[in-house]
């Protein structure tokens, strides 16, 4: 008659305690990996960007004198293939790294599910 049920109460305190716990573990976590993707797709833009305003025109401009020399005889057959090596090269580093970026992207909204737009409303998509 006297009995308040006080063990399955003092069980119901320690399992909502460690279910708050896990719920603050869990946030912090994907706090972390929230700011983790962020920063890595920050550092993603500046490198497509960087790519794409000043790497791949100066191989292009690079390419198209060597060629244009090549034409005139000024430059050898190795040194225009040379050139157009590194401009394909730098092709290949700009798609991959808008495959990372976009990579980044697709992380970030999983991880705020929701499209990026709509979170970050000054994004730019590349």
């Amino acid at each position: 008659m006297f009995d308040r049920n006080q063990g399955n109460l003092q069980e119901g305190y320690q399992r909502l305690d460690k279910a708050m716990d896990e719920k603050d573990m869990i946030h912090l976590q994907l706090r972390s990996e929230f700011t983790r993707a962020y920063e890595a797709l920050l550092a993603a833009q500046n490198e497509v960007r960087l790519l794409h305003e000043e790497v791949l025109p100066g191989a292009e401009t690079a390419f198209k004198v060597a060629n244009k020399g090549y034409e005139l005889g000024r430059f050898s057959f190795l040194e225009m293939l040379d050139a157009q090596r590194a401009l394909f090269q730098n092709r290949v580093l700009y798609v991959r790294a808008q495959a990372n970026y976009h990579r980044l992207i697709n992380e970030l909204e999983r991880l705020v599910a929701a499209p990026i737009d709509s979170v970050m409303p000054d994004h730019e998509s590349r």
